[in-house]
């Protein structure tokens, strides 16, 4: 807490973990801190969102966060600090390559599932896959002639590969190009595939999002300057519909949105179970856009 002293302390048995924290009004500055742990504090990541799901603080082993701040509608830290391989928000699935090729060359390891196996020891998540000859293949991330690639060969972590998508994320899955090699002796060229993609065995673990279990309640400190039970912002149809699900979620309370885009409003927004929402817009452009068809809110 601000007089520099434990409260509470956890440690976490899993490779994951999800746990709630809630301020106490009459302390209200407290310093969250992940310690190294392990003998791979690379592999260490931690992320912190608000009861509305919004991403306000993350860091890896060794690094802390803390509320305390000026007064704002919204809780902020300083700027979160970056590491080289932070683990994703959520689990990885396991995935499929697959589509058309021109070339035999990396036919054989199309298919799937790749199923996930974890964080390789440069703290990269990878992929297995025996195929129907009876060949394992793995799918990993490679650096690679100085770029960063997700790569699928029989040796993980080689070079010698099937397989090179372009790495936007640490998910094979957001890969928008794969290449793969002609057979030809003496071709060392790779070649666009845009019929090959990567994709989810199911549903994607991370396309519905839900919120915690963990109602917002008056003991989740609001920033000074609020004047309600929470004070957030919203500037797209996501974040809204994140808020007022919140709400409807709470025993009552009071609520205060801060709009600031103009947002597309689809479905009716309904708001009942007597909470006192107040909407404004700090910036002046803040809209709910129900295009004359749909009515934007309703209060039940």
């Amino acid at each position: 807490d601000a007089a520099g002293s434990v409260v509470h302390s956890s440690t976490i048995l899993y490779d994951t973990d999800t746990f709630s924290l809630c301020a106490d009004a009459a302390s209200p500055c407290y310093t969250f801190w992940v310690n190294y742990g392990s003998q791979y504090p690379s592999e260490i990541g931690w992320t912190m969102r608000n009861a509305f799901g919004n991403l306000i603080g993350s860091g890896g082993s060794g690094d802390s966060w803390s509320p305390c701040g000026d007064p704002t509608n919204e809780p902020t830290s300083s700027p979160a600090p970056t590491m080289t391989h932070a683990p994703s928000e959520g689990p990885l699935c396991d995935v499929v390559l697959d589509g058309t090729t021109n070339f035999d060359y990396g036919a054989d390891a199309l298919g799937g599932p790749y199923v996930y196996q974890g964080l390789d020891d440069e703290g990269h998540p990878y992929f297995q896959y025996t195929a129907s000859i009876g060949t394992v293949y793995y799918m990993y991330v490679l650096m690679y002639q100085g770029e960063q690639w997700h790569a699928v060969g029989s040796d993980l972590g080689g070079e010698f590969v099937k397989w090179l998508g372009e790495y936007a994320t640490r998910s094979p899955t957001d890969v928008e190009v794969w290449y793969t090699y002609n057979d030809d002796s003496g071709d060392d060229n790779k070649y666009e595939q845009p019929g090959v993609k990567c994709t989810c065995t199911g549903p994607d673990p991370t396309s519905s999002p839900t919120l915690t279990t963990a109602s917002p309640t008056t003991s989740f400190l609001p920033t000074s300057g609020c004047e309600y039970d929470l004070c957030t912002t919203a500037a797209t149809t996501a974040e809204l519909t994140n808020v007022v699900s919140a709400i409807l979620a709470s025993d009552g309370g009071s609520f205060e949105i801060d709009l600031t885009g103009s947002i597309e409003v689809v479905d009716t927004l309904v708001i009942s179970g007597g909470a006192s929402v107040v909407i404004k817009s700090s910036n002046g452009e803040g809209v709910l856009d129900g295009d004359h068809v749909v009515r934007v809110l309703e209060v039940d």
